[in-house]
């Protein structure tokens, strides 16, 4: 059942327009042995942007398959974030939080401009992810698998864990 809202206005929409971003990815779990990512951005509570896709490459690590759903997030959020700039409802200097739930992905994505000898493969995408974080444009946030929202559009789960994810992304309000 959906929530109605006097005035249209959300209950957490303070003026402030949080962005809330949510970035989760499988490990080869498709046939083809590529990842599926999972991405959702909240406004103020409420769900407005997500995606369900299948890697275009193969990721040879989970970090690898983090990383990548972290760049397509962070790129998602951005875009929204300069909409809402552009329509004067959110400033354009706060930072786009990514809930992430791979604790080797924020490692490598917030520690500054450098190398890192495993990342070959994805290089280009961490780099961005590097840069975006050393410009302040995004912050990653340590969730806990349990409360990633993005969980569910990843792989299968069991039907109550599914059903509680989706009730929880649909109607509730995150934290």
């Amino acid at each position: 059942m959906p929530r109605l809202f006097e005035g249209a206005c959300h209950p957490l929409n303070n003026g402030t327009n949080l962005l809330q971003t949510f970035a989760d990815s499988d490990y080869a779990a498709d046939d083809t042995r590529r990842s599926t990512m999972g991405i959702i951005v909240f406004l103020n509570g409420g769900p407005i942007s997500w995606t369900s896709t299948l890697g275009k490459t193969v990721a040879t690590s989970t970090c690898e398959a983090e990383v990548n759903a972290a760049c397509v997030a962070a790129k998602d959020a951005l875009h929204i974030q300069r909409l809402l700039f552009d329509l004067a409802l959110a400033p354009a200097d706060r930072a786009i939080v990514i809930e992430e739930d791979n604790a080797a992905c924020i490692a490598q994505a917030s520690s500054g401009l450098r190398h890192v000898r495993a990342a070959k493969h994805y290089e280009v995408r961490l780099r961005f992810l590097q840069q975006m974080v050393v410009d302040k444009h995004v912050a990653f946030h340590y969730c806990p698998t349990d409360c990633q929202f993005a969980d569910f559009m990843t792989k299968p789960l069991e039907s109550t864990v599914f059903a509680r994810f989706r009730d929880n992304a649909l109607y509730a309000l995150p934290s």
